[in-house]
């Protein structure tokens, strides 16, 4: 088996014969010690990658990107959401997988032959961590079995670290960041109000390990009002207990700004800086994700107010008057920079 995946790695991505011989060389005859209380034995490792190996990311990539080409070939056009013409089917880190499709038995289809190529390659689906999630409006569930098992049906689950919901909505995970990054300060909460420190360094340890729990995934929210509100909250509540000012004082928020030597809040400034910086480099380098913020998903929308769209927060943000004018301004990639350092600096 072994010998074979290093063979496919070499016809299939044109590998010199002398890589592929490195890496056979690195997993014959490998061993392991398993040591149980004061007994340990020797055993033969025959499959799977060495643990802690620079090289086995990308060799378990290689591996995987093989079935999951299977996978595409034998269900053909099915399933996938279709987005400017082209059929998306699946977005994957490393073991992560979030297949995509429009309707339920075209992703019972997907899982079948998942499940069928997958047991080729000696690998299993998790069917305890498999779930469904129905985007739909009203609350719709499907009915899909994987090995005789019924896969649960969530309205929200955590994707690499963010929470996707069946709205699409962002204010579910802002709020699940706020929480989290209320927990990181309160395990450095002596660090962070000590008084033997000064103002300067407890702000600047409050971003390194406070505001980087709040800010992970934040190029992605689409944030409104609300949302807004709940960030500049926590930025407050982050000042206040810095300062350790109790709400029984009933120091206005302008004081405490003064008190904190500040001019005026910057958390929501840093989120849109970073997701302005991220949208700069997706227009410029385009690909799947490019396609994804551009593309319009086949169908209507439906009655009453439209809902604030992702790049309509982008295109204020810098200034412009239409997405068209806001994608050419990002192709000047010292343009862009300008309008996103003048956003940030107003």
């Amino acid at each position: 088996k072994s010998t074979n995946s290093i063979q496919f790695l070499r016809y299939r991505f044109l590998m010199s014969r002398r890589s592929t011989r490195v890496i056979h060389a690195l997993y014959k005859e490998e061993r392991a010690v398993v040591r149980i209380g004061a007994h340990q034995e020797e055993v033969d490792i025959r499959q799977g990658v060495r643990q802690g190996c620079s090289l086995s990311p990308a060799l378990f990539n290689l591996y995987i990107q093989r079935a999951m080409d299977e996978v595409l070939d034998n269900i053909g056009k099915t399933g996938g959401v279709r987005i400017q013409g082209e059929r998306i089917h699946c977005l994957r880190f490393a073991d992560d997988k979030a297949m995509l499709a429009e309707s339920e038995q075209d992703l019972m289809r997907i899982l079948e032959e998942m499940e069928n190529t997958f047991e080729k390659f000696n690998m299993k689906i998790n069917k305890r961590k498999t779930k469904i999630l129905v985007a739909s409006r009203k609350g719709t569930q499907a009915d899909c079995m994987l090995g005789g098992e019924k896969i649960e049906n969530v309205d929200a689950f955590t994707f690499l670290g963010s929470k996707i919901t069946s709205d699409g909505k962002s204010y579910t995970e802002i709020w699940s960041r706020i929480n989290q990054a209320k927990t990181a300060f309160n395990k450095k909460h002596a660090l962070l109000t000590s008084n033997s420190t000064t103002i300067q360094l407890r702000k600047r340890l409050i971003k390194t390990f406070v505001w980087s729990v709040l800010l992970y995934g934040s190029e992605t929210w689409t944030i409104g009002e609300r949302g807004q509100k709940r960030i500049d909250a926590f930025e407050m509540w982050c000042h206040r207990w810095m300062l350790k000012i109790p709400w029984t004082e009933k120091v206005t928020n302008e004081e405490v700004l003064r008190r904190a030597e500040e001019e005026k809040l910057c958390l929501m400034d840093m989120v849109r800086r970073r997701r302005n910086i991220w949208i700069g480099h997706l227009m410029r380098h385009g690909g799947i994700l490019g396609t994804v913020l551009e593309g319009a998903v086949e169908g209507t929308n439906a009655r009453g107010r439209p809902r604030r769209e992702y790049m309509d927060q982008v295109v204020e943000d810098v200034g412009c008057g239409s997405y068209r004018e806001m994608k050419r301004l990002a192709e000047d990639r010292e343009a862009w920079r300008t309008a996103v350092t003048n956003q940030s600096n107003d």
